[in-house]
């Protein structure tokens, strides 16, 4: 039985910027494969992110949690998937681990920066 990987890639796009439409595409990719194509396998649009992490990956959760424990058959054969890694920009990695969102303000001051983290009291 061979195994594939998966990367499931997510992130918030606005649309416009005159515009408060914003995606949430949920994007996988064979980390066996790199030269085939990132594929949706989800879309949320709305004038803001979900307003639920929950809510938005919880049809993922449960579509994987069938094939991660059964597999897919491909040509008769039964293959085994896996999920590698999650891959988001900071503000989707906060978001579905439901953190607080950490403020980072950067100064430049003679050519040499100061970074100064403005943490939330329970980071």
């Amino acid at each position: 039985m061979s195994t594939i990987s998966l990367n499931i890639n997510i992130d918030g796009v606005q649309v416009f910027k005159s515009s408060p439409a914003n995606f949430w595409p949920i994007l996988i990719g064979i980390h066996e494969m790199p030269k085939v194509n990132t594929m949706p396998i989800a879309i949320y649009c709305g004038d803001s992110k979900p307003p639920s992490a929950n809510d938005f990956l919880n049809p993922l959760v449960e579509e994987l949690k069938n094939i991660l424990t059964d597999g897919i058959t491909i040509n008769e054969q039964v293959v085994k998937l896996s999920v590698r890694a999650f891959i988001c920009d900071s503000p989707a990695r906060v978001f579905i681990k439901g953190k607080k969102r950490i403020k980072v303000k950067r100064k430049v001051i003679n050519h040499h920066q100061k970074t100064v983290r403005c943490c939330p009291p329970d980071a």
